[in-house]
């Protein structure tokens, strides 16, 4: 079984999406903190919907390939989620 990250980069871009490859220093810096960034094409990769943005990690592809969900719909979820990435409880 293999996964196909280049097609599913252009889908996330499809459904409006933004896609940033990680700077050296946000890759080592995952890396350091256990939490490797997927590879493609020797890079990292960040996904946001222009408030949130999360670091796509093999978890993701775990959780879609366990659970039989959609990637696009998964990431999509997460993403705007009230307590996804970059959640800021009022206090």
């Amino acid at each position: 079984m293999g996964l196909n990250v280049s097609m599913l980069l252009e889908k996330l871009q499809k459904v409006g999406l933004q896609i940033r490859e990680a700077t050296n220093k946000e890759f080592s810096q995952a890396e350091q903190q256990g939490f490797p960034l997927v590879r493609h094409n020797g890079k990292g990769y960040f996904v946001g919907n222009g408030e949130r943005e999360l670091q796509i990690l093999d978890g993701i592809f775990l959780r879609v390939l366990f659970h039989c969900q959609r990637p696009v719909n998964t990431i999509q979820a997460i993403l705007e989620a009230p307590d996804g990435p970059g959640y800021e409880p009022d206090v």
